[in-house]
């Protein structure tokens, strides 16, 4: 906000356009980015009126976050088949998966469940990045007649095929773990099947701080 100001301030004096990129939060809710571009026009009575324009170039940012974040993906992806090609022990190999997808594939946090058929639960054997005291004590379930079992992890296991949940708080598949996830601020996930020999092994979670951060090509490569 002092930036803001400063930077109207200093364009009002020097007499020279003002360009400015900011974010807003509109009465529904949503997040949009506007950029000004306004000339200042002195007044006699050393008023300073602004004649300008104002463009929503929410499109254009999203456009822009979409394509840094397929470009990580793709730098994952390379790294991910390196580390395949050259680990033989399965704990290092997906924990190395799940650091990869957050240090260069830009998610928040990532995890691997696999399933105990003991007591038809899904249970982490691997997880990086912020956010893995979420996966503490954490029940998921394999059972599709529970609430906890119709959640992405627990479905993506039973039909082998990948879940998006592009706004984690406000998706009620994701209910019974709203609260447990509140305070890691991820606005969506994406859970993807781990396959041996064609059927299902695992589960790939991995969360993204925005809200709508998959699409069909980062999708494609996670798959």
């Amino acid at each position: 906000c002092a930036s803001y100001y400063a930077s109207l301030e200093l364009a009002s004096q020097n007499r020279t356009q003002w360009l400015n990129e900011y974010r807003i939060c509109t009465a529904s809710g949503k997040l949009k980015w506007l950029r000004t571009q306004a000339l200042p026009c002195p007044q006699y009575d050393g008023r300073v009126l602004w004649n300008g324009i104002l463009i929503d170039i929410t499109e254009h940012k999203n456009n822009e976050a979409s394509l840094l974040r397929l470009k990580k993906i793709y730098t994952a992806v390379l790294k991910a088949n390196q580390l395949i090609s050259r680990t033989r022990d399965l704990s290092e190999l997906l924990q190395g998966i799940c650091k990869i997808a957050v240090e260069l594939g830009g998610m928040k946090m990532a995890w691997i469940g696999v399933p105990d058929p003991l007591n038809e639960r899904i249970l982490s054997v691997a997880s990086y990045g912020a956010g893995t005291a979420y996966l503490d004590d954490i029940f998921i379930s394999t059972r599709a007649d529970l609430p906890e079992g119709c959640g992405p992890t627990g479905t993506t296991f039973r039909e082998n095929r990948t879940i998006l949940n592009q706004n984690f708080q406000g998706n009620l598949i994701t209910d019974p773990w709203h609260e447990r996830a509140k305070p890691y601020g991820w606005g969506s996930s994406a859970t993807v099947p781990v396959q041996r020999d064609g059927k299902p092994y695992a589960v790939l979670t991995v969360y993204a701080p925005e809200i709508n951060a998959f699409d069909d090509e980062i999708v494609s490569l996670l798959e």
